[in-house]
């Protein structure tokens, strides 16, 4: 994901929105040794597309939003909750749809209260939207 997400920002396809990244950019290969030990050698490295390096600096969004650390646990158990929910409809039901699962309006305002990385982004999506319409209707008068 954070060589995706690089990726998607270096090619000017995307704004990133949330915390740095882990970093975890590098490729390691264990070479057994006869002793039963192992040496542990670094054998490539993450990029992003435009050449950043991802290992222990991670990806930086161009939008902060940290969470706290009750926002942070709020989420996990939400969708733990939810995923527990899933699995046992999934084996309750034969007949059970995945699009009658999500098909709920007010999930996305749930979502949104819950997630402020998620809300920032709904935000920036608006405010892009917005300025495409004031730039549509400059253009219109023109």
């Amino acid at each position: 994901s954070e060589i995706v997400a690089g990726a998607l920002r270096d090619n000017y396809r995307a704004v990133l929105v949330g915390s740095k990244t882990f970093g975890k950019g590098s490729v390691q290969s264990v070479l057994p040794l006869p002793d039963d030990s192992g040496l542990r050698l670094t054998t490539g490295r993450y990029y992003t597309a435009g050449k950043r390096a991802i290992q222990e600096e991670g990806v930086v969004p161009d939008v902060a939003v940290e969470m706290t650390t009750e926002e942070k646990r709020e989420f996990f158990l939400r969708r733990h909750r939810e995923l527990d929910e899933l699995e046992n409809q999934l084996r309750d039901n034969e007949d059970f749809r995945l699009e009658d699962y999500y098909d709920d309006p007010d999930e996305e305002t749930r979502l949104e209260e819950l997630d402020p990385q998620l809300r920032t982004a709904v935000d920036i999506l608006k405010g892009i939207l917005i300025q495409r319409f004031f730039e549509e209707e400059a253009g219109a008068g023109s």
